[in-house]
């Protein structure tokens, strides 16, 4: 009514006067929120070994016993084996991994077959049965070069090395894990491949002068040996792979180391005071060192194939080194 002063308003949240000038209750919605989060009675019998719910504080395992915070979730420790689990699974799920394999024994068997029966319709009695075989493998060991390659730099190329570090954090264990696998498909590979070719090309060629003068010995070089200074091949295109990052320069490179000192050695033969260092340049190359071991001697009858492998073993561990050396100081 005009000229009475207007009832006062209860603030928002606040009780106000009820008609009768009462203080009324508060409706209940605006009644004291309850303690947020606040934990139930504990259950009948105890809550010892009982899961504290959602909200409540829950003691660190071992308080007070001066044990340290167990997470609830298992933690095991890695080993290397899993590391070569995972290796293995990357690399068999790549389907050029396959093709590159078919194409080395497709290659090394098919024209050790071809040559094998080019001996036999020439009636040659004196070629030595390994020669098909080291013919093969000479063109059959470019597709395990490039396979070595694409070990390491395809993960680089991708950007998924990432991935692989974020999984895998110790590099050593990585890059170990990585040459174990691959050193076991290329020496079974090529020693496949080999021992295909040698039984074809007995069956083809059959029983000549050259091949009655064979030793059970120089077969084992033939076939054992030359898998295994293709895998150490392999191995130093893996170690270029890790340390260029780069498939077609890593590559590059291996074919270079590859043919470059068979096609030099010749041109320096023309000078007569690098002769000896061209014969020694032969004799050391990859193509002098695989063929010393097929037929067991080199060009100057001093090197049996074997001084050629550790050298070349000698070279590869130099490349892991400088590829472990990269992959650990890199941030990837």
């Amino acid at each position: 009514m005009p000229g009475q002063p207007n009832p006062p308003v209860a603030a928002q949240g606040q009780p106000g006067p009820s008609a009768h000038g009462h203080q009324s209750a508060p409706p209940e919605w605006q009644s004291a929120p309850a303690a947020p989060y606040a934990a139930p009675p504990p259950p009948p019998g105890g809550s010892a070994g009982h899961a504290a719910p959602w909200g409540a504080p829950v003691a660190q395992a071992g308080a007070g016993s001066g044990e340290g915070y167990r997470s609830p979730i298992p933690v095991r420790r890695t080993h290397l084996g899993q590391a070569i689990v995972a290796e293995w699974t990357k690399i068999r799920s790549v389907r050029s991994t396959v093709w590159t394999l078919v194409a080395t024994l497709a290659v090394t068997v098919g024209i050790a077959a071809f040559v094998a029966a080019a001996v036999a319709a020439a009636d040659e009695q004196g070629m030595p049965p390994t020669v098909p075989g080291l013919i093969g493998i000479i063109l059959g060991h470019i597709a395990l070069l490039t396979f070595g390659v694409l070990v390491t730099s395809t993960e680089y190329t991708t950007g998924m090395i990432r991935t692989t570090l974020t999984a895998a954090p110790r590099r050593g264990r990585l890059l170990l894990a990585k040459t174990l696998v691959f050193s076991v498909i290329c020496f079974a590979t090529v020693a496949a491949a080999l021992g295909l070719a040698k039984v074809l090309t007995e069956g083809i060629v059959g029983e000549t002068e050259a091949s009655a003068e064979v030793t059970a010995g120089a077969w084992t070089d033939a076939i054992l040996g030359v898998a295994l200074y293709v895998t150490l091949l392999g191995l130093l295109a893996l170690a270029m792979g890790a340390l260029l990052r780069s498939s077609a320069g890593a590559i590059t490179v291996m074919l270079g180391f590859v043919l470059l000192p068979t096609i030099a050695a010749p041109f320096m033969s023309l000078a007569e005071s690098m002769r000896d260092l061209a014969d020694l340049v032969a004799e050391f190359s990859a193509i002098g060192g695989l063929s010393a071991l097929s037929t067991g001697y080199s060009a100057s009858l001093e090197y049996d194939g074997w001084p050629q492998t550790a050298f070349l073993a000698v070279v590869t561990a130099a490349a892991l080194a400088g590829a472990y050396a990269r992959l650990t100081s890199s941030d990837a």
